[in-house]
């Protein structure tokens, strides 16, 4: 039932290709050519990643070269270095500390029907212009959505796939048989509400630091409510628990390359061994660490982190105002056109401090005291 139907999308290809190549007007020819050209990318990335294996992972495997990763990293702090001091103030609130990974979630059965059933009965919270959204793209579920499993290395993955000038969205969801699953489907399906209430919010390069606010807010809503529905209360408090040491790991990472960067010069940047030599001691030897930080792209995690500061105070704003959150979510999707500093500021003046409630948060979701009560029931 839950499984992109591949003909369809073959077919709308050659619908749009034909369109293109009629067409006399260069700018209809150039829309309908990048239809064609995700069309084409998404029978690809079906038959590669969803149909090749009834098992996958859902990362590629190979490692960034050093030198790409320094290239890369250079780009995106230039672009983005106006929000560098948000991962230092969230690093430094949480210099020195210890937390102790979680640990595994139980196993469950969970069936795409399930999940979807509960993504369903979890937007109708929203009534209005999200669930409204939800519900169009609930529609096409049937032809649309992919479940595939997971191997056991990846507690998560899903993806979010829009076609530029269409309404057309296909998600595919990694399933392990965890609570994990519903909230990976709840993610996702924001990412899909977000791209329909704005339709070029994922081709807006500019706004790349706050485009995964929507899926974290509504995830950590979800959390509390699938744990508390399925009474796997203690798998969501774990989940949320994981996504924070999992954050602060970034921010700490994005901090220690900042000062790698700000601290050699250009030949020192050029020779692998002094900068594994700075990251060393800046990491107290920790090889795990060393060789993730040598590895990976800012732009994998920068943007996580912002979004994550971002949801993480609309949260705190939903725990007294629900009302007020949501429209602050929607004025934050609905923002367009505008240069990196501009959103930046234009999130500030909603009332969003970054970092303001970061400690809260952490004290409401470490603390044995609260135990299952976390949380608020919708």
């Amino acid at each position: 039932m839950y499984k992109w139907n591949i003909k369809e999308i073959d077919e709308l290809y050659k619908k749009y290709k034909k369109m293109a190549d009629s067409s006399n007007n260069i700018e209809i020819k150039r829309k309908y050519t990048e239809i064609c050209d995700y069309l084409i990318y998404l029978l690809e990335y079906y038959f590669t990643y969803l149909e090749k294996d009834s098992v996958v992972t859902p990362y590629d495997n190979n490692v960034p070269s050093f030198r790409a990763v320094i290239k890369d990293d250079l780009k995106i702090i230039k672009n983005y270095g106006m929000y560098a001091p948000l991962f230092r103030n969230f690093n430094n609130q949480f210099d020195g500390l210890v937390i102790n990974n979680p640990g595994n979630l139980q196993h469950i059965k969970t069936s795409p029907a399930g999940i979807v059933d509960m993504s369903n009965s979890f937007f109708q919270n929203f009534k209005g212009k999200f669930y409204d959204t939800y519900s169009e793209i609930a529609k096409k579920f049937p032809t649309h959505l992919q479940f595939r499993k997971l191997s056991n290395n990846y507690d998560s993955c899903g993806n979010t796939h829009i076609v530029r000038h269409t309404k057309m969205v296909y998600i595919d969801i990694g399933k392990n048989n965890t609570l994990q699953d519903y909230i990976s489907h709840i993610h996702e399906s924001s990412h899909a509400i977000s791209a329909l209430l704005n339709p070029e919010i994922m081709w807006d390069y500019n706004k790349y630091c706050f485009n995964e606010v929507d899926s974290l807010f509504f995830e950590m809503i979800g959390i509390d409510y699938v744990g508390t529905r399925i009474n796997r209360e203690d798998d969501a408090l774990a989940i949320k628990r994981d996504t924070f040491i999992d954050y602060l790991y970034c921010a700490m990472l994005v901090c220690v390359k900042l000062d790698m960067y700000n601290t050699l010069n250009r030949d020192d940047l050029s020779n692998k061994k002094k900068v594994k030599c700075f990251y060393k001691k800046e990491l107290d030897n920790d090889k795990v660490a060393v060789n993730n930080i040598c590895t990976t792209y800012i732009h994998e995690i920068w943007h996580y982190v912002i979004s994550y500061l971002t949801a993480v105070e609309l949260y705190y704003i939903y725990m007294k105002d629900e009302e007020k959150a949501l429209d602050l979510l929607y004025k934050i999707i609905m923002l367009k056109g505008l240069s990196k500093e501009e959103y930046l500021n234009k999130v500030r003046e909603l009332g969003i401090i970054f970092g303001e409630h970061i400690k809260d948060y952490y004290n409401l979701i470490f603390e044995d005291k609260i135990g299952k009560s976390y949380g608020k029931k919708i």
